[in-house]
């Protein structure tokens, strides 16, 4: 009797153990709430929009620093969204509990802003201009946290993801796609132009150059054309005029008499029309080229791995799991800021991830019905079951008992396990729970060369004397590529034309009407066309050496280019950068230059014309290698394998540039 009343005591602890299971699996299973549909508006804030635009809200997914509230993003767009040819991302500034005075806050109502004056009038613009749409970031002023950001490299490619979802899903198919801030909404704007994996078309500071964040920017090749705008004598000026002298080719400078907050309204337009603000702006510096292309477009990546990727299928298939489409494989593509360019596969980690659920969900279940069992075999010690076992086991009542707190205590600890170790392992490293979609390189294609004349080089065996010592040539650690990385052109490449025909007409020191030898090589360039010093060396001499109107810069009419002479005391060589644009010049004669530095830009012939001589050159000889006695140049080489005489120390420059090939310092 008394072991009975003993019994009888404790049934409430297992009852407790089983609640608890059941809440643990219910808490991990139920299904998050739906998320909320897309909101058009075309009243806000009691006032009805005009009757051209639209503002639609929707719920991000994509984390930010306030994001337990910071879900509602806006797009500002024409009522006939197929009209949209640009579309802008638009950063507000800081905002705070005087956002009214500031700017207006940062949610899309107050963004879209159908009332007020001087401020971000972005739907009035819209409906005005049918060829915009403005996507909006939220950073809730609601918070006393003024630095609400995408702060993490993912973050920001999330949303710009996400956003481009909604413009395809709304029947846009803009050709432009620009980036832009106000205040200090420009360090997102810098954060998504290095890390969005986005070529954007113009990118465009409103007052927004603080600290580095344009200098820093205008370098990107992803930026495009780069709009600054700031008012005289304020904190942005000195950064926006530093980035127009990293870039000067592609960033416009506009000083405007707008009140701070007033600018991004009044200077909307001005990256379309130049209409330098309205009126109230003058430009401080011009934009020289008129057209940017974006880098490798990731279309063309997206055109071809939807050809090769398709869903995979499962010989086990799993209830539930549904595989990324390959229609969005375009959202998996992301370009580095190196411009390097990666295809994130998730298919396998989508299969990981499925079978983990499923295993804590077998496992909640089997641990539940261990519970169940147990607990029946534990407080009933009577029932048919355990008598059943008692006999068949030859077990005693106490000892079936016992074994049965074993199995409960066992299974809440195995339950507990299998929902902790994510806990603890999310808590060391959310990485280690993380699966990771698999992250492939496009290797980008470089076209065959395309040039008038054939692509050959003779090496220095072939040729005569006079060559440098190759002892003597540079290592890849010693030297750069006389061209930034994306200012060579890949589709020409380097025309290996040293000896070959040049016309002579131009020259003196030639024979009337005569031909004359080429003395260097021809290296195409393209936008951004930046010519970088080779090695460490002192600038011997600078002076006219060519016009030129087909190059891509040229724009159709003739224009002058400058010869460069550098001495590279390292390298006991001295090259001749020529055909630089006159005027882009960053360099003067005496001056020491450092490998890397930014010696101009080639744009006019668009090409560089690179010699070599051996030892120390002061002034450059380009125009005096001539055939004896007016000899026509006819063939490929025929100046070097003739052995026609050449200026003293002019050198075979095909072996140097092989050396210097690929080996980009910028």
């Amino acid at each position: 009797m008394t072991q009975r009343k003993r019994m009888m005591r404790v049934p409430a602890f297992p009852n407790n153990a089983k609640l608890f299971a059941l809440a643990v699996v219910l808490a991990l299973f139920l299904a998050p709430a739906p998320a909320r549909a897309d909101v058009t508006k075309t009243n806000v804030g009691g006032t009805d929009l005009q009757a051209n635009v639209q503002l639609v809200e929707y719920e991000t997914s994509c984390r930010t620093t306030e994001s337990d509230s910071d879900l509602i993003q806006g797009i500002i767009m024409p009522r006939n969204p197929a009209s949209v040819r640009s579309v802008y991302f638009y950063f507000p500034g800081n905002t705070s509990e005087d956002a009214a005075v500031h700017e207006g806050g940062s949610d899309p109502e107050r963004v879209c802003n159908p009332n007020t004056d001087g401020k971000t009038q972005f739907c009035k613009i819209v409906n005005n201009n049918q060829q915009f749409a403005v996507v909006t970031f939220n950073r809730n002023d609601a918070h006393t946290n003024t630095d609400n950001w995408l702060d993490e490299a993912s973050d920001i490619q999330c949303f710009l993801r996400e956003a481009r979802t909604k413009i395809q899903a709304y029947n846009m198919n803009p050709s432009e796609l620009f980036v832009s801030g106000h205040s200090g909404g420009g360090k997102q704007v810098a954060w998504a132009v290095a890390n969005g994996g986005v070529g954007f078309s113009k990118t465009i500071f409103w007052d927004a150059c603080y600290g580095t964040q344009c200098s820093s920017t205008a370098p990107r090749d992803n930026a495009g054309q780069m709009y600054l705008y700031y008012r005289a004598g304020t904190d942005t000026q000195a950064d926006a005029e530093k980035a127009k002298q990293e870039n000067s080719l592609k960033t416009k400078l506009v000083e405007t008499t707008l009140r701070h907050p007033a600018i991004p309204n009044g200077c909307f337009l001005d990256p379309s029309n130049n209409d330098l603000c309205g009126g109230r702006g003058e430009e401080k510096g011009e934009l020289v080229v008129g057209t940017v292309e974006p880098p490798f477009p990731l279309g063309l990546v997206f055109d071809e791995t939807q050809l090769i990727i398709q869903q995979p299928q499962p010989r086990i298939t799993i209830p539930g799991l549904q595989f990324s489409d390959p229609e969005e494989l375009r959202q998996l593509i992301v370009r580095e800021p190196d411009g390097s360019v990666y295809i994130q596969i998730p298919f396998l980690g989508q299969y990981l991830a499925a079978v983990y659920q499923w295993a804590v969900a077998a496992a909640g279940i089997i641990a539940v019905l261990v519970l169940i069992f147990s607990g029946v075999q534990w407080m009933m010690p009577g029932n048919v079951i355990t008598n059943i076992l008692t006999k068949a086991g030859g077990e005693r009542q106490e000892e079936s008992q016992n074994k049965a707190k074993k199995r409960i205590a066992g299974a809440l600890i195995g339950l507990v396990l299998a929902v902790g170790s994510y806990v603890i392992l999310y808590s060391i490293n959310p990485d280690l729970v993380e699966f990771k979609s698999l992250r492939i390189p496009y290797i980008i294609p470089k076209p065959l060369v395309e040039t008038d004349e054939p692509v050959d080089s003779i090496p220095f065996s072939a040729l005569p004397a006079g060559a440098p010592d190759p002892a003597l040539l540079p290592t890849a650690a010693d030297v750069c590529f006389p061209l930034t990385r994306d200012s060579l052109d890949p589709r020409r490449g380097i025309s290996w034309n040293w000896g070959s025909h040049r016309d002579g007409s131009d020259s003196d020191a030639c024979e009337a009407d005569s031909d004359r030898c080429h003395a260097g090589i021809d290296i195409y360039s393209k936008f951004p066309g930046q010519v970088v010093a080779v090695a460490d060396g002192i600038v011997k001499d600078i002076r006219h050496v060519s016009r030129c109107a087909d190059g891509w810069g040229a724009e159709g009419a003739e224009r002058p280019g400058d010869g460069i002479v550098i001495y590279h005391r390292s390298l006991g060589l001295t090259f001749n950068y020529a055909e630089v644009d006159e005027g882009t010049s960053r360099v003067q004669e005496g001056q020491e230059v450092r490998k890397g530095d930014i010696l101009g830009v080639a744009s006019y012939c668009g090409m560089l014309h690179f010699e070599v001589y051996q030892g120390e050159v002061d002034r450059f000889q380009t125009l005096n290698w001539c055939p004896p006695g007016g000899i026509d140049v006819t063939e490929r080489h025929q100046c070097a394998t003739q052995n026609y005489p050449r200026p003293d120390a002019l050198a075979n420059p095909n072996d140097v540039v092989r050396r210097l090939e690929g080996n980009f310092c910028r």
